[in-house]
């Protein structure tokens, strides 16, 4: 049994309608989710004198033989610190 013209066009329009294209900006997190691009002022200062809880959810202080996790979470703000516990630069991850 085949099926006529009309009833494959008719699926065929049934299907282009169910998809929709995306806008990548809904998907795609902020590259600045945790907001260190504001805090860009705290690099040269020591970590321990600044408070950062009030700016992201999740803060991780990350010193140069800190052993870190490979998962990102873009609202989560790395602060890189020196030996000396001075911060060196700030991320997202």
């Amino acid at each position: 049994m085949t099926l006529p013209r009309f009833a494959i066009a008719i699926i065929g329009l049934a299907l282009i309608a169910s998809c929709q294209l995306t806008d990548p900006t809904e998907t795609t997190p902020r590259a600045d989710a945790c907001g260190a691009s504001d805090l860009t002022y705290m690099v040269g200062k020591r970590a321990a004198e600044i408070d950062v809880s009030d700016t992201a959810e999740t803060v991780r202080v990350i010193g140069p033989d800190t052993a870190v996790t490979m998962d990102h979470r873009p609202d989560r703000l790395n602060v890189h610190v020196d030996d000396d516990g001075v911060i060196t630069k700030l991320t997202c991850g």
